[in-house]
């Protein structure tokens, strides 16, 4: 009877030992990583990026279609709880084109400003992933003229929190621009008497959260 008794102590102290050794595995009342992911996510993010302009540009010598060129991105996000958020984005791309009668080079640039509507949240503990489509001002200017016009971007993002406040980002963006200018190109499968390019790009870049 003693050993059976001396037995079932010995356990109960091993088992108490054991619990005291284990990590915590679930949050404690007051954890902000978990609490942080029920709150509003706000976020400056600062990306490079490299694309290509899929619309055909003419130039006196020649004509071009998916074209590569390089740019910047910069965007004010707010995410809520639901999921649901907003941006306030800056976008810039240049592209060059080989022309004589611009002294070698035409290069095609742009700035947009613009609006998005975003879906997106926490996938896991550290990653984040957003959807967005957004409508804005682009002003597109090339080595002649410069003009204003309508935009619209799209985008899909992926990012990994390194810490609370600093993150990494990529992903890819699509831009639209139509300016009223009368060139007859090519937009959604017609011709319409506009002018203006479509942009596929990829991005990539940093985030800051606060």
């Amino acid at each position: 009877m003693r050993r059976i008794k001396l037995t079932l102590l010995l356990a109960a102290l091993t088992s108490q030992q054991m619990l005291a050794q284990m990590p915590e595995t679930l949050p404690k009342k007051g954890d902000q990583s978990v609490a942080k992911k029920k709150k509003t996510l706000n976020a400056l993010t600062a990306d490079i990026t490299t694309g290509w302009i899929v619309t055909e540009v003419t130039t006196p010598e020649d004509s071009y279609k998916w074209r590569n060129g390089t740019g910047f991105e910069f965007s004010y996000r707010k995410l809520f709880e639901r999921g649901y958020g907003i941006s306030f984005d800056f976008a810039h791309s240049g592209t060059g084109y080989p022309s004589r009668y611009y002294g070698g080079e035409y290069k095609l640039k742009a700035n947009y400003y613009g609006i998005s509507l975003l879906y997106g949240g926490f996938v896991g503990r550290q990653f984040i992933a957003t959807v967005g489509v957004g409508v804005g001002c682009a002003y597109t200017y090339g080595s002649d003229k410069g003009e204003v016009g309508f935009g619209m971007k799209n985008a899909l993002n992926v990012e990994y929190q390194l810490s609370p406040h600093i993150g990494i980002g990529a992903g890819l963006d699509y831009f639209l621009c139509i300016s009223s200018n009368q060139q007859n190109n090519e937009f959604f499968g017609k011709k319409y008497d506009v002018s203006g390019f479509k942009r596929l790009a990829l991005h990539a870049g940093l985030r800051v959260y606060f």
